[in-house]
């Protein structure tokens, strides 16, 4: 019976609060305050009599958010693009300062960087890597330490101008054409010659590429060549200053007289 009686006040509450909408005797409709008779009521303070209205719907506008597109600062740019701007540039792309920018490229390399000196140019000359430029300018947006790839830290450890190798493979070949041409395998003529021919164009390659270099950095040269520059011209360079040691030895004698006459004639 308590259930029934419970149902039933239930029931009556609900068409009491039904009844008070779109009930008006008058017929009024959005009859605003103060109503023109005494059973004015409005329980949705909207300052319109709820007898006059339909019953309330509540629609909830879902509010559009704005979708965020979260763009990596490593997307930004590539790093072939990346070679071929100054600081200044890359700096602006990034929306940081470029004296700040240079600095901190400055502290990590060790070396002097200004904001107009072009990525290319410091490839070529102290091996700055693009990764680490990104992750440079990464740190300066964020305000957090610079992370470097494990394994790029690991590559930077490496030589970056082989000199070990080259060296012993240049010298093992001097020594079998030597002993080919004292065995008498090969004229000792050729064998000569054959050095002068290297020697020849690991100057030329050498002193090619240094006047390259030096336009390109002096004067802002923007031709690019499909290979590192800078990498051959010290590696020829290497070779060239081995085979001139070879060339040396060689005419020790001659170096050695001419050096002794110099003395006996500054005597008299």
């Amino acid at each position: 019976m308590k259930i029934i009686n419970y149902i039933l006040v239930f029931l009556i509450s609900i068409s009491f609060a039904f009844a008070q909408y779109d009930d008006c005797p008058f017929g009024e409709v959005d009859e605003p305050y103060p109503g023109t008779c005494g059973r004015y009521t409005d329980t949705d303070s909207d300052n319109l009599c709820d007898h006059s209205q339909k019953y309330p719907t509540k629609v909830v506008e879902e509010e559009e958010v704005p979708t965020q597109i979260n763009v990596d600062v490593h997307d930004i740019i590539t790093g072939k693009e990346l070679k071929t701007k100054s600081i200044e540039e890359v700096s602006a792309l990034y929306g940081i300062d470029k004296e700040e920018y240079a600095k901190k490229l400055s502290e990590y390399y060790n070396v002097q960087i200004n904001s107009n000196d072009h990525f290319q140019t410091l490839h070529d000359n102290i091996g700055l890597e693009p990764s680490i430029a990104k992750e440079i300018a990464q740190s300066l947006i964020s305000n957090e330490p610079i992370q470097v790839v494990l394994n790029e830290t690991k590559t930077g450890l490496k030589e970056r101008y082989p000199l070990v190798v080259p060296s012993l493979i240049i010298t093992l070949i001097y020594i079998i054409s030597y002993v080919m041409a004292k065995k008498k395998k090969i004229k000792m003529i050729n064998h000569k010659k054959l050095w002068n021919i290297l020697l020849l164009i690991s100057f030329i390659i050498s002193g090619v590429s240094g006047i390259y270099l030096a336009l390109k950095i002096n004067y802002r040269w923007n031709i690019n060549l499909p290979f590192n520059t800078l990498f051959w011209h010290v590696e020829f360079g290497i070779v060239m200053f081995l085979i001139a040691i070879f060339h040396i030895v060689w005419h020790g004698s001659y170096f050695i007289n001419m050096v002794i006459k110099k003395n006996k004639a500054s005597k008299r």
